[in-house]
């Protein structure tokens, strides 16, 4: 089950998504269809804890979503319109594009550090 109370986010002046009420029940299928810019992405990005809302509540399941939020990845399914292929990207590339899942600014040194600690520089 997925409610959304008055979720809006803001980046600097440009509001990508603005007051969005949501129910989503358990057994029903939901799809976002909109044009680009339209703010599909960016509710998929905060429903999936990736991107914070700017106001407004999440709620999966009865629980508010929040930083700490990490079970409940397991429970929702997400089928994206370029899917990630794994097997065509270097170990690097693919630390990467999770870190920028997770939102992390500027995660390469971090990165060398831990592909260095681990030996990871030929996978």
């Amino acid at each position: 089950m997925i409610k959304t109370e008055n979720v809006t986010k803001r980046y600097a002046s440009h509001v990508a998504v603005e007051h969005l009420n949501l129910d989503v029940r358990a057994g029903e299928i939901y799809g976002f269809l909109g044009p680009n810019g339209a703010g599909k992405t960016t509710t998929i990005h905060m429903l999936l804890n990736l991107v914070r809302p700017s106001s407004g509540g999440i709620y999966l399941f009865g629980e508010p979503l929040g930083p700490r939020s990490f079970m409940f990845k397991r429970r929702i399914g997400v089928v994206a319109e370029e899917p990630v292929e794994p097997s065509k990207m270097t170990g690097w590339e693919l630390v990467r594009y999770f870190a920028g899942l997770y939102g992390m600014a500027r995660p390469e040194p971090r990165m060398e550090k831990l592909f260095h600690t681990l030996e990871l520089w030929e996978v």
